[in-house]
């Protein structure tokens, strides 16, 4: 009796559970959230699922159809040589956060904090002064020339690297760029072992080697705040 008793309580709490979830989650879709602090912007601003730039497209120019952007044979920034490229990459977005363009467009912003919804109140300008006067708000990628041949290489974590024997391959490149928790211990044959830049999330932040670069990837506020903490006291304190 006792075990039925507690069997009819468990399901009863998940299902209360479940509705209660379910209840929230229709309730963010029509609600405003209390984290979207945007004063100076429309709050009637609809929200698309991919932002948009008011930027002149790269094949457009007929300037830079003329310029070669490396001195490679080939070069993926040159227009016509890819068309995913082409189709993808914005000229007028720096691909770093800078005090320059801590204003983000309001589609971008709405559709940045909407990655990972967070329930506590932050106000972006306030964090991202902040975190600049821990880290320069300088660009350090802004320098370009297009005499250089810099070749890139990025690796993700898929299983189909195993048994590729691109290790060699990859660490040919002058730039190395892994993601998250990519292991390379034991699996240099085919994953390489150089890595010059490492993008990360908090929540698999690792120690880096001191000639490997940590690029930060933020999907909300609590990311920057906790940079921020990391940098100066060295505690993470959110």
């Amino acid at each position: 009796m006792r075990c039925s008793l507690r069997f009819w309580v468990l399901l009863g709490s998940l299902a209360l559970l479940f509705v209660t979830s379910l209840l929230f989650s229709l309730s963010l879709r029509g609600a405003a959230l209390p984290y979207l602090e945007t004063p100076d912007w429309e709050l009637s601003h609809k929200v698309k699922l991919v932002p948009g730039y008011a930027s002149s497209r790269r094949q457009g120019s007929p300037l830079l159809a003329q310029q070669r952007t490396c001195s490679c044979q080939t070069c993926v920034g040159d227009p016509g040589v890819s068309d995913w490229f082409d189709e993808n990459f914005e000229l007028d977005i720096s691909p770093v956060w800078t005090r320059e363009n801590m204003q983000l467009p309001p589609d971008v912003y709405y559709w940045w904090v909407m990655l990972q919804p967070q329930f506590k109140p932050h106000s972006i300008q306030q964090v991202l002064l902040k975190l600049f006067e821990v880290i320069p708000g300088q660009n350090p990628y802004g320098a370009w020339d297009p005499a250089r041949c810099q070749r890139c290489a990025v690796v993700g974590n898929s299983g189909n690297l195993r048994g590729s024997a691109y290790g060699k391959l990859i660490d040919g490149h002058h730039f190395v760029m892994r993601m998250n928790l990519a292991p390379t211990v034991g699996y240099e044959e085919d994953a390489g072992s150089h890595t010059t830049h490492h993008f990360m999330y908090p929540e698999s932040a690792k120690n880096l080697p001191a000639n490997v670069s940590f690029v930060l990837v933020p999907f909300k506020t609590l990311d920057l705040l906790w940079i921020t903490s990391a940098l100066s006291t060295g505690q993470i304190r959110l």
